[in-house]
Order: structure tokens, then sequence, then C-alpha cells
């Protein structure tokens, strides 16, 4: 049987557990110290992370997939946003 005929591909269960692991991946982008690297950390995981958003809104609905927009958003802009706000003088 192909993964077609078993459902996973159609299983809300595996793109869930995709996103949560592309979760895991961003959270540790901030252990990179280089502002190099975290370009292109955020370059990879902006690549990575596009197909697995498809494919989540694909098998959950619209809803679930606005969520795991923002949250993966979130995701990546929080480190650098809080570079800018340090970087400011008061």
């Amino acid at each position: 049987m192909d993964a077609v005929q078993t459902g996973l591909l159609h299983s809300a269960w595996a793109p869930l557990a995709a996103a949560a692991l592309w979760m895991i991946v961003a959270g540790l982008m901030p252990a990179i110290r280089s502002q190099r690297r975290c370009r292109t950390a955020v370059m990879a995981l902006t690549a990575a992370g596009v197909p697995i958003l498809g494919w989540l809104t694909y098998a959950c609905g619209p809803a679930v997939g606005v969520l795991g927009f923002a949250l993966g958003l979130a995701m990546l802009l929080a480190q650098p946003l809080a570079r800018l706000r340090t970087r400011r003088p008061a």
C-alpha cells in the first residue's frame, strides 16, 4: 500500500507533527550567535516552512493554516525584533 491509500498524506497528525518539529527548530534558532548564520537559518526555515504550512492548511483547514502562519511568523520575527529594540538608544 502506498501513502495515499493508507491516508498518511490526508491524516491531520502528520502535518501537525511536521509543524511542531519546525517550531522546535525555530525555537532553537536563537542559539546561533552569528548574524549571517541567523539570516541563513531564517531563509532555510522559511523555505521548509512554506510547504509544511501548505500541507497543514490542506489537511486541517484554513483556520488551522492561518493559526500556523501566525505562530510561524511570530517565531521567525521574535529574535530580530528583540535585537532591534535593544539596539535603540533610549
